[in-house]
């Protein structure tokens, strides 16, 4: 079986420009405009199974097959918002106009390219065994950042001919976290007893940024493990309808492996008498608890 879809996301991208007045007796003006472009992203799948056995219900129409593998195939997506700011500030009177720009990006998702490979194998007519594994391309991935472009002081004296001192805006120094490709691996086990399908799995999830925290910044993504636990069992009638369905409980613990970070004497920009965000310190780890119900019907 081959299947083709899609992914959609947005791009929104806004341009402003503010000039504020010091002078009461003038006014300041802001220009705003926006504009927002759509993004599709494709993802193909392929799925092969012997059929070697009949299922026993249409609501579980994998069960017949012995073996079972697929692929598939995910291109990156990502929901990204951009702000181009042109700022220009009346600060000394009227006669000095502090002019700067910043642009600001930000990702509210972004999904890797991935790709998934998986099986399952039914050895018996009460277990069968699933294993998977993900490659995830994180390594492209872009952080949000603020940049402050081409900061600049004009109009300085009345005759051109002046001097704006003592005034100095500072480049942009976000400090981004490299990110790295990952493995994600999985496996379960579905025990099948009388009515009843019992189901338990494992998946290991390593976190995507590469080095420490004990610089700049406090991007956290930790290594992960997690445990499902599941029911599912098949009934008759639905809703007094003579239609079966499938009734599927699951259950997951995640825990996120703890890490200890030490900052580095300094801030940020490297002046020693002050510290940086997080100083001197901190842990940082946990549990999440979580689960799900789904209902299949057949027709």
């Amino acid at each position: 079986h081959l299947g083709i879809g899609a992914s959609l996301a947005f791009s929104l991208t806004g341009n402003a420009f503010v000039f504020l007045q010091t002078n009461n007796a003038k006014a300041s003006t802001m220009r705003f405009a926006a504009s927002i472009k759509p993004k599709l992203a494709p993802y193909f799948g392929l799925y092969y199974g012997t059929g070697d056995t009949e299922p026993s219900d249409v609501t579980a129409p994998t069960e017949g097959e012995a073996f079972s593998g697929g692929l598939v195939v995910r291109l990156p997506v990502s929901y990204g918002n951009v702000l181009d700011l042109l700022s220009g500030a009346n600060a000394f009177g009227d006669f000095a106009a502090l002019d700067f720009g910043f642009t600001a990006r930000a990702a509210m998702f972004y999904d890797p390219l991935t790709v998934e490979l998986g099986f399952s194998l039914k050895h018996s007519e009460t277990f069968r065994t699933y294993v998977q594994a993900d490659y995830q391309d994180w390594y492209n991935f872009e952080a949000p950042a603020l940049n402050i472009t081409n900061p600049e002081i004009t109009n300085c004296g009345d005759s051109g001919g002046g001097s704006c001192t003592g005034i100095q805006i500072q480049p942009s120094d976000n400090p981004i976290r490299p990110a790295r490709d990952i493995v994600v691996g999985r496996a379960g086990e579905e025990i099948t007893i009388g009515e009843n399908t019992f189901r338990v799995g494992y998946s290991f999830r390593p976190g995507i940024f590469r080095g420490d925290n004990s610089g700049a910044g406090n991007s956290l993504d930790p290594d992960r493990h997690s445990v499902n636990l599941g029911w599912g069992r098949v009934f008759p009638h639905f809703l007094g309808f003579e239609t079966p369905f499938r009734l599927d409980l699951n259950f997951q613990y995640q825990k996120l492996i703890s890490q200890t970070v030490t900052k580095t004497s300094g801030d940020e920009t490297g002046n020693l008498a002050e510290n940086k965000i997080g100083s001197p310190g901190y842990s940082a780890g946990g549990e999440l608890w979580g689960g799900g119900m789904s209902v299949s019907l057949a027709f």
